[in-house]
């Protein structure tokens, strides 16, 4: 597994499991992917365990927001819609805490529309 992904780099527990509810799809890449279990552990063998929550990146979250971008400020990881530069600024120290609320953002402006 990458090492990218367990410093601190993927969303967390919660946040994975908000994903999962809403939507985000699961189960991604099994041999580079970080996972989680009910108890918020990072599980190693995602193929045999049951009821896992896929932990994204911020590139694997990226990936499903089209239009969106991520740059990081002294202040942390900031993802934000690339045709305005203004809507949607989701500020975070982690990068894929930032991505995963510009996609929470984005399904519930899909959901109003």
């Amino acid at each position: 597994m990458s090492l990218f992904k367990f410093n601190g780099q993927v969303t967390c527990h919660e946040t994975s499991i908000r994903l999962k509810d809403g939507g985000f799809k699961q189960f991604v890449d099994t041999s580079h992917s970080v996972y989680y279990n009910l108890e918020g552990e990072i599980e190693i063998d995602p193929i045999s365990a049951k009821n896992l929550f896929f932990a994204p990146s911020a590139i694997d979250i990226l990936n499903d927001l089209h239009g969106w971008a991520l740059t990081s400020t002294d202040r942390g990881w900031i993802c934000y819609y690339l045709p305005d530069g203004l809507t949607g600024f989701h500020g975070h120290e982690n990068p894929a805490e930032a991505c995963a609320m510009a996609w929470f953002f984005e399904q519930a402006h899909d959901k109003n529309k």
